[in-house]
C-alpha cells in the first residue's frame, strides 16, 4: 500500500483552491503542468510510500501517538508560490499564514517524522513545508509556455483560501489508476485533543 498522512481540507477551501487553479490554467493554457484534481487537494504531513502489511499496524498506531500530543487548532491558507522559483518553477502551491496554526501543523509533521524513523522509514531529505500542491510542472525548461503562468502567479500574491479548523488528520492510501488521477482512500482518521 502507498500511504501518506495528511490534513483533509474543507469543501469551501478546496473550492477556492480549485477556482484559483482553473484561473491559472485559463491564463496559461499551454503551460506544461499536471494539475491536481480538486477532490485530491490536501495538505501532506508525511509521505511514507510503499508500506508492507507487516508494518501497517505500527504505522496506524504511530498516528494515534502523535494525535494525543496536539490540541485542535486552526490555520489560514494563503500565499501562492512555487518550489523552484520564478525562473524554473517545479511545483505550484498555496501555503499557510505564518502563525500559531502553522506551528502546530509543523509539530504534527515533526511527530510523524520521528515515528516514521522509529518504524524504519528513511528520514525526509527536506524540511517540512506546509502547503497544498495545485500542480506539478512537467517541463520546467519550457520557458515560453511557462511565462504566462509565472505572470499569472504574480497577480495572485494576495490570494486567501480561508480558514481550516483542524480537528483530525488522516492516514490515506494512494491508489494509482494509470493515466487517471490517483484515488485517495482514508485508512485511519486521528482525532486531535479537545
Amino acid at each position: 500500500m502507498r500511504l501518506f498522512f495528511a490534513v483533509a481540507l474543507p469543501d469551501a477551501v478546496r473550492q477556492k483552491l480549485a477556482a484559483l487553479e482553473k484561473d491559472l490554467r485559463e491564463q496559461a493554457p499551454k503551460a506544461p503542468v499536471s494539475w491536481v484534481v480538486p477532490e485530491n487537494i490536501h495538505l501532506t504531513l508525511r509521505f511514507l510510500g510503499e508500506v508492507s502489511d507487516a508494518k501497517l499496524p505500527g504505522v496506524k498506531d504511530s498516528g494515534w501517538g502523535v494525535a494525543a500530543t496536539v490540541p485542535r487548532f486552526s490555520f489560514v491558507m494563503e500565499k501562492v508560490g512555487t518550489f523552484g522559483g520564478k525562473a524554473s518553477p517545479r511545483v505550484i502551491w498555496v501555503g499557510l499564514r505564518d502563525d500559531d496554526g502553522r506551528e502546530k501543523l509543523a509539530k504534527i509533521a515533526e511527530g510523524l517524522e520521528r515515528a516514521a524513523r522509529k518504524l524504519g522509514f528513511e528520514a525526509e531529505d527536506r524540511p517540512f513545508s506546509a502547503h497544498a500542491t495545485l500542480g506539478r510542472v512537467r517541463d520546467f525548461k519550457a520557458r515560453r509556455e511557462l511565462a504566462p503562468l509565472v505572470s499569472a502567479l504574480e497577480t495572485k500574491k494576495d490570494f486567501e483560501a480561508g480558514m481550516v479548523n483542524v480537528e483530525s488528520f488522516v492516514l490515506y492510501e494512494s491508489r494509482l489508476q494509470g493515466p487517471r488521477p490517483p484515488e485517495y482512500v482514508p485508512v485511519e482518521t486521528y482525532a486531535l485533543q479537545g
